[in-house]
């Protein structure tokens, strides 16, 4: 029986490790413009190559290649399209104007992004009809700052703001997130000369709903499967 439980320690181990390597070594991000970034500065913007896991995201929000859409919480912030950023996850956004306070993100923002990148927000045109889609992306951008305590410069933020606010109630929508509200995180990016410069630049939200050990189960069973196959076809 040892003999049988030995392979299948070794294999666990390696799922775990392989899990905290991913998670220990992407720290880094290239952000980039759309089609759908909008003309105040704002998302979506596409965020790839960070090795975070984008299996809670849709297919309207995500890339194959691991990218996904994102948007920004500090208007006064920005950063240099197509730069690849040091980052570290949170629930604040960090600014580097003095006149800007410590935003911490709220339960409404967490709502509201989490809906988008599940491709679930009412009202959200991913579909693009009518080359809708950056108009909602502003729309949802305008909200998303509102909510931070920012500047919604066009005064687009309503739709989005009026939908969270009835679904939460206004309060809780104001409120301070806490952990990972609805899965959201904030992208707390290290800043470069120029744009966004040391040692923060503009933040922007990450979504992901963890599946609570789902997975590791899921790969004990099979590996349990495949040891009970492989024992009874021995004693065949």
């Amino acid at each position: 029986m040892n003999n049988l439980f030995k392979p299948l320690c070794k294999a666990l181990a390696v799922v775990a490790l392989v899990g905290v390597a991913s998670s220990a070594f992407a720290n880094s991000v290239k952000l980039n413009v759309g089609a759908y970034s909008d003309s105040c500065g704002g998302g979506e913007f596409t965020a790839s190559g960070s090795g975070l896991p984008t299996g809670s995201y849709a297919l309207t929000t995500s890339s194959s290649d691991g990218s996904f859409e994102t948007f920004c919480m500090a208007y006064n912030e920005e950063f240099v399209p197509g730069t690849v950023y040091e980052f570290s996850l949170g629930n604040s956004a960090k600014s580097n104007d003095s006149n800007v306070p410590y935003s911490p993100l709220t339960e409404g923002t967490a709502w509201l992004y989490s809906q988008f990148a599940a491709g679930t927000l009412f009202g959200y045109d991913y579909t693009n009809a009518d080359n809708g889609r950056a108009s909602s992306a502003l729309q949802l951008q305008e909200a998303i700052w509102e909510l931070q305590g920012q500047a919604a410069p066009n005064g687009d933020a309503t739709y989005f703001i009026t939908l969270v606010d009835e679904t939460l109630g206004k309060s809780v929508a104001d409120a301070t997130a806490t952990g990972t509200a609805d899965g959201v995180q904030v992208m707390v990016l290290t800043g470069i000369n120029g744009y966004g410069t040391t040692p923060y630049s503009q933040p922007q939200l990450y979504y992901n709903v963890p599946d609570n050990g789902t997975t590791m189960l899921l790969v004990a069973g099979a590996l349990f499967a495949l040891l009970g196959f492989k024992r009874r076809f021995k004693n065949i």
